[in-house]
């Protein structure tokens, strides 16, 4: 493993989202994806609700049913479903996030 690399993998394993999302000020547009396998529905809440109690209560979270990570239309959610997809993202999440922007 390349020097780069370890410290990479560092910063990742060291960085705490908790105490970052207390600092956000602005306006966030959280999304997941019910089938998402790599970050998981449950965390769309819990970074919700880390932007508020940090006192940014300009958040928007939209959980989508049946969205992998991709926010595509998926069956499984596995990685190995992303290509066989036809769509790149759900025309749904696009409207969203074209509406949310508009709205700031």
């Amino acid at each position: 493993m390349t020097i780069a690399k370890e410290r990479a993998i560092k910063t990742i394993e060291e960085f705490e989202p908790r105490a970052a999302l207390l600092k956000v000020k602005c306006p966030v547009l959280v999304l997941g994806g019910e089938k998402d396998l790599q970050v998981l529905p449950r965390h769309v809440k819990l970074i919700k609700e880390g932007l508020e109690k940090g006192g940014n209560n300009r958040v928007t979270a939209i959980l989508y049913p049946g969205k992998n990570h991709l926010m595509q239309d998926a069956v499984t959610g596995e990685l190995s479903e992303y290509g066989e997809i036809e769509n790149t993202i759900a025309p749904d999440v696009v409207a969203d996030i074209v509406n949310w922007i508009k709205s700031l």
